[in-house]
């Protein structure tokens, strides 16, 4: 499912090369730090208002140009450009006493274009796909107008994703793989397709908002660990209340910028092959427009660029020494509309 997030993940971009890492430094925590700064004017809370029944439909618009410079004997480079389009239906099934909603969320409909080195390749869940085709395209078969549930707060922070049976099932047949895996692969197979796809692609949509009152001027952030590569990042998102508008609705107009420590040993030895990598380069900014009044986000754009250079030097299998360095330079734009 690792391709389904490639458009809106940047640690999707570049993976750990250990399978061994510990699975503690893989997990993402987080720890808010609001009002950092006295508003001007009036304030107000924002909230997600879900009420049971309600239904909404949002768009997931996803592009990303990735460049890829490998420097050995010779030199040679790659350039992928890939767009994808997510229709969202979404109803909310019942909210509980702590303003928990649980929602059925569906993917309507998806469109994606891959274009690698001038060659072109399209997906649309509208057409019917052969089961060669549909293996090509399991990211996007499993999960194409099949319901799953997702729990959000009235804070926009998506809580847990689950209900996704028929999806794991769905990649499992499109594959023709037996239904004979163990509880444990079975486990670790939902836990990827719930936290490491789902949870993420649905947090595209559900911006977090401050827990206390804001007003133009407002500054609060939110600080979190993730893995890129070798290397642990400490993220603080900063987010600032632009503009607050009191027409029919009231909507209120935030900007977010993204400033990041890395942390971590950069230097991998494995398989007789040692591995140093640049400390990444990589920077984030975007904006929201929320409704107060109906407590949704009605429209939001996030750009993210990253750059990571790695160098590599050991023996091929004739002991012979061979170096080679690898850059990689990643934009992605991730836009999303309330329709």
């Amino acid at each position: 499912m690792k391709n389904l997030l490639l458009l809106v993940l940047v640690s999707a971009v570049l993976m750990s090369c250990s399978n061994t890492e510990d699975e503690e430094k893989t997990k993402t925590s987080e720890k808010v730090v609001l009002e950092t700064k006295k508003p001007a004017g009036p304030t107000i809370n924002l909230r997600y208002k879900f009420k049971k029944g309600d239904k909404f439909t949002y768009r997931l618009q996803t592009i990303s140009n990735n460049s890829e410079e490998i420097v050995a004997d010779t030199a040679f480079t790659n350039k992928i450009t890939q767009t994808a389009s997510y229709t969202f239906n979404f109803k909310v099934l019942d909210v509980d006493e702590y303003n928990i909603a649980k929602l059925e969320a569906r993917i309507k409909s998806i469109t994606a274009e891959t274009t690698a080195n001038d060659q072109s390749m399209k997906y649309d869940s509208k057409m019917i796909y052969s089961s060669r085709e549909k293996v090509q395209f399991v990211d996007y078969e499993a999960v194409k107008n099949v319901p799953f549930k997702i729990d959000v707060n009235e804070l926009g922070r998506v809580v847990k994703v689950h209900g996704i049976n028929k999806i794991m099932n769905n990649i499992l047949a499109i594959q023709n793989v037996p239904d004979t895996l163990s509880k444990n692969t079975r486990e670790k197979m939902r836990d990827n397709i719930s936290n490491g796809t789902l949870m993420p692609l649905s947090q595209q949509i559900f911006k977090v908002v401050s827990e206390k009152e804001v007003g133009i001027d407002s500054v609060w952030q939110l600080n979190y660990k993730t893995p890129l590569a070798v290397f642990t990042v400490e993220n603080t998102a900063i987010f600032k209340i632009e503009n607050i508008t009191f027409d029919k609705d009231t909507t209120a107009s935030i900007k977010s910028n993204l400033v990041i420590n890395v942390q971590g040993n950069n230097v991998l030895n494995e398989q007789g092959f040692t591995y140093t990598f640049a400390k990444p380069n990589l920077t984030a900014n975007g904006s929201v427009t929320f409704n107060n009044t109906i407590g949704l986000v009605e429209i939001s754009e996030s750009v993210t660029n990253l750059e990571m250079t790695m160098f590599v030097e050991g023996l091929d299998s004739k002991n012979q020494r061979v170096k080679s360095t690898k850059r990689d330079i990643t934009n992605n734009t991730n836009i999303v509309e309330l329709l």
